[in-house]
């Protein structure tokens, strides 16, 4: 292998994994997003009717939320 086609070699290796190194942080960081756009639909719905005796139990409890909903 001569110097000519060794230095071509390696310009193309680093060419092809700064490529795909790219590539993959544009997935990583755009495709979540996308994701959770498209399939985690929040339908509207009339709340259903809460009982006195379980408003009187929840006003009780220490409850903590503990998801990211937007």
């Amino acid at each position: 292998m001569t110097r000519a086609t060794s230095r071509l070699s390696k310009r193309l290796a680093l060419w092809i994994s700064s490529t795909l190194v790219l590539l993959l942080a544009v997935f990583f960081i755009f495709a979540p997003g996308i994701v959770e756009n498209t399939r985690n639909k929040i339908e509207a719905k009339d709340l259903p009717v809460v009982s006195e005796e379980a408003a009187k139990l929840h006003s009780r409890l220490e409850i903590a939320d503990m998801h990211a909903t937007p």
